[in-house]
């Protein structure tokens, strides 16, 4: 039996597909046996649980998380303007970040 262990590039959440515990991808065993626990063209697990062993996959971020967060973002620059880096001589309009941020909601509210 091999064990196969996916790079984890993702520090995002991963969901165990059993139990439903919720880990960091550093947390996560390698997978055991992968050929024959994964059909051809399914998703591929990012690992396994270490509490029940079953495979684990990458949460995907709700929608409307990320719609809300826009919306956040948009509402301070709109209050306060964007933060300034001393450290950074590049410097990005509040504009051009408001307008880029509107067209987000714009798309996320059309599906």
């Amino acid at each position: 039996m091999s064990t196969y262990t996916l790079p984890s590039s993702s520090n995002g959440k991963h969901r165990c597909d059993n139990c439903g515990e919720i880990w960091k991808a550093n947390q996560l065993e390698g997978i055991k046996d992968l050929e024959n626990r994964v059909d051809p063209g399914s998703v591929v697990p990012s690992g396994e649980c270490p509490e029940c062993g079953a495979l684990c996959y990458p949460v995907e971020p709700d929608p409307s998380e990320l719609l809300n967060a826009c919306k956040d973002i948009m509402k301070y620059v709109d209050r306060n303007g964007l933060p300034v880096n001393q450290d950074d001589i590049r410097v990005i309009l509040p504009s051009d970040l408001l307008r880029r941020t509107r067209s987000l909601i714009d798309v996320a509210t059309q599906k």
